[in-house]
């Protein structure tokens, strides 16, 4: 690793609890946030977030007018009421001034799939729909605020109220994170690899993968602010620029990228 890579992490986090700095140091390649935090943290650092904004502009997300302000990890526990345990988080947040939706970034790289509900998975769960009867749900129960959330944005008013399994027992991550930048007003933004074809890949059946499949269960009239973006299509707009050549080629070495 470039010593050059390195002191951008250093300062990129000063002032970080040590443990943080360790997990989120270039060498962390298992992680998924690790990745958004090396191929972002150096634009971020030098003030240069122009690559990010033209990929999305290719991929027809909105950028937040105004000043731009990019943080890491953001999290709101009152959101969900989810006021113990691992709270719903995001992996990166762009501001702009108020009023402007907000980019709310999650990168998928090494997983190859959203995340589902754990008490599904620890067989607590029969994985019947609570839509009918939001007593069914043992997260309802204690007091989180999914379904709540899922009924005030009309999530409930179409396949979803329909199914007879819970869809979120397998697709718990989406549900939430779709959910989250709805009410912080802003746009929810998947980073995903494109060489896992698990999340959208076109075929002669049209579009196929999580990401369309997962939309349809999206409100109509919040279908625009689900959207997507390649790591590769963010690479190939920094390496467009020219201003980032001291660090992209590592950054695409160290990931497998072309």
């Amino acid at each position: 690793m470039s010593g050059f890579t390195e002191s951008l992490v250093e300062e990129a986090t000063l002032g970080w609890p040590p443990n943080l700095r360790r997990a989120l140091s270039p060498m962390a390649t298992t992680w998924p946030f690790a990745v958004l935090f090396n191929l972002v943290g150096p634009s971020m650092v030098r003030g240069d977030l122009a690559p990010l904004r033209a990929a999305l502009a290719r991929a027809g997300i909105p950028w937040p007018e105004g000043d731009i302000q990019a943080a890491f990890e953001i999290e709101d526990r009152k959101v969900f009421n989810e006021d113990s345990g691992q709270p719903t988080s995001i992996d990166l947040v762009i501001k702009g001034q108020p009023g402007s939706p907000a980019l709310f970034i999650e990168a998928k790289l090494v997983e190859k799939a959203f995340g589902g509900c754990s008490v599904f998975s620890s067989s607590d769960c029969d994985g019947r729909s609570p839509a009918g009867s939001f007593d069914l749900c043992y997260l309802h129960h204690i007091g989180r605020g999914y379904w709540k959330r899922l009924v005030e944005y009309g999530f409930l008013q179409g396949q979803l109220q329909a199914s007879p399994v819970c869809l979120l027992a397998m697709y718990y991550q989406f549900f939430r994170e779709a959910l989250f930048p709805l009410v912080k007003g802003g746009n929810f933004v998947l980073q995903y690899d494109e060489r896992k074809p698990v999340f959208e890949r076109t075929s002669h059946m049209g579009r196929r993968g999580l990401v369309p499949f997962l939309t349809e269960f999206v409100p109509e009239q919040h279908r625009g602010h689900v959207r997507a973006v390649t790591i590769q299509q963010v690479t190939a707009e920094i390496e467009r620029s020219g201003r980032h050549d001291d660090w992209i080629g590592e950054f695409k070495r160290k990931y497998g990228l072309p």
